[in-house]
């Protein structure tokens, strides 16, 4: 990995953070490799991969009105980073939710996310 990588960790994390809150499916997907493996430790699968997550993300954009991420803590580790946040989000009908979370990045030497860990509470989301 480049000696500038922190630079690049931030750089990278602000461009997934300004796609997530604009509900920027196609400024998100310059991101990720197409081949980027994604777990969610609510299901304990890392079959997914970016065009599953898509179609999620697509569901979210579509059915909140705005989402927002505050107190964004990153860290860095090797080959990529360690983000903690709270996404704020609003619904179509106007109800509010905060879901904690914590999420770690891999990338590529070519700055690309090859793999995602997610751990939020989906209770949070759904419940």
């Amino acid at each position: 990995m480049k000696q500038d990588v922190s630079i690049n960790i931030f750089a990278l994390a602000g461009q997934i953070q300004a796609g997530i809150e604009a509900g920027d499916l196609e400024k998100i997907e310059k991101i990720f490799s197409p081949n980027a493996g994604i777990y969610h430790y609510f299901d304990n699968s890392r079959r997914k991969t970016w065009p599953d997550v898509k179609i999620v993300l697509r569901s979210i954009f579509e059915n909140t009105r705005s989402r927002k991420l505050d107190n964004i803590r990153i860290t860095e580790i090797t080959g990529g980073f360690f983000q903690q946040h709270d996404l704020n989000i609003v619904g179509l009908d106007g109800s509010q939710k905060v879901v904690h979370a914590i999420l770690i990045f891999k990338i590529d030497d070519a700055g690309l996310v090859v793999s995602m860990e997610e751990y939020l509470d989906t209770a949070q989301l759904f419940g």
